[in-house]
């Protein structure tokens, strides 16, 4: 088995609502994936333990997924920053993670990932996934979750940390361990 990028988007979305009820091709609209990608996606994410079934729903494993975001997500799908490109704030740069990160003044020391209406100029960074620029766009939620995984991806010790923090927070890993 071979974990691929959409099964971390559908785990991500699992991790931003855990009381959400998500029929296939509700999460595959939701997502920008056909509902056979979904279903994937799914099954492969129940294989490598990152969701389990309970009382007939599906549930994130907090453990596993956030483990995974920070250890195996950079080792993965690493990230590379590219040219200045228009898009939309991407990792630090994202509106949700600018209360802890201050954007840089200098287009070079921010990030987006390009997109053609992007409110952004900066750095370009390649998302996981080609559906998480447009999930963002219409998700401010999941905005927040997926510029966090890019603070994971570039690797940085400080960034790490307050990735760590804010994702510790947000699964309640104290109560789920």
């Amino acid at each position: 088995m071979v974990i691929k990028p959409q099964d971390l988007v559908v785990c991500t979305l699992f991790a931003a609502y855990p009381d959400g009820a998500w029929p296939y091709a509700k999460l595959a609209a939701k997502l920008h994936i056909s509902v056979s990608e979904a279903h994937a996606a799914v099954q492969r994410s129940i294989a490598a333990g990152f969701l389990y079934r309970s009382d007939g729903k599906l549930r994130l494993n907090p453990i596993h997924y956030s483990r995974f975001v920070e250890f195996g997500l950079p080792c993965v799908w690493p990230v590379q920053v590219g040219a200045l490109r228009q898009g939309l704030p991407a990792g630090y740069s994202a509106p949700a993670l600018q209360k802890i990160f201050a954007p840089s003044d200098r287009p070079e020391n921010n990030l987006v990932w390009p997109m053609e209406d992007g409110e952004g100029y900066a750095s370009s960074i390649e998302p996981i996934h080609a559906s998480i620029p447009r999930i963002c766009f219409e998700d401010p939620v999941l905005y927040g979750w997926f510029a966090w995984m890019e603070v994971f991806r570039l690797r940085r010790p400080w960034l790490v940390h307050e990735g760590r923090r804010w994702m510790e927070a947000a699964l309640d890993i104290e109560q789920a361990a």
